[in-house]
């Protein structure tokens, strides 16, 4: 019986696969503002995992240490307009783009995203790094919560990382 119900589970799952919408999403390519953050293998075929800005404005990656939260923000910015806030020089190497460390000179960064807004041509990405951790600053914490609420306005999303979701 246990078998039975197993192999008929697994038949159920696979008929509620639309394999053409399958087949097509692997070939489909992504807009500026879809973030491809992985991939899983349906039925065989490896199927991206994306996650589209503009339904999802901003994102926070939990996980314990070594457990690819990097690793999976990297890949999801190649290729992207964006900054590092947070993130240290042997973190997101594959990453052309400015790094910005110290609590001063961020704070100082956020703070002049919020005072002289305007709407960018092109998604632009604000990768925070041990988001937890950097929050814990009040006015960091503030200037992050009044940017997480108008950013998408002026086509800016935050991607949190963080070892916790608190």
């Amino acid at each position: 019986d246990g078998i039975d119900d197993t192999l008929s589970n697994q038949i159920k799952a696979i008929e509620k696969i639309d394999l053409a919408e399958l087949i097509s999403s692997k070939f489909k390519k992504n807009d500026e503002y879809c973030l491809t953050l992985g991939y899983r293998r349906i039925c065989g075929v490896k199927v991206p995992i994306t996650v589209n800005m503009r339904s999802c404005p901003h994102l926070l990656v939990c996980g314990l240490s070594s457990q690819g939260k990097s690793k999976c923000v990297e890949y999801a910015m190649k290729n992207r307009d964006c900054i590092l806030l947070n993130a240290f020089e042997e973190d997101f190497r594959s990453l052309k783009c400015r790094r910005i460390i110290g609590n001063e000179k961020i704070l100082k960064y956020l703070t002049g995203l919020l005072e002289n807004p305007y709407k960018r041509e092109k998604p632009f990405f604000i990768v925070i790094d041990e988001l937890l951790v950097l929050s814990a600053q009040k006015d960091i914490s503030r200037a992050i919560m009044n940017l997480l609420s108008v950013a998408r306005h002026f086509n800016l999303y935050l991607v949190g990382v963080s070892q916790r979701g608190t």
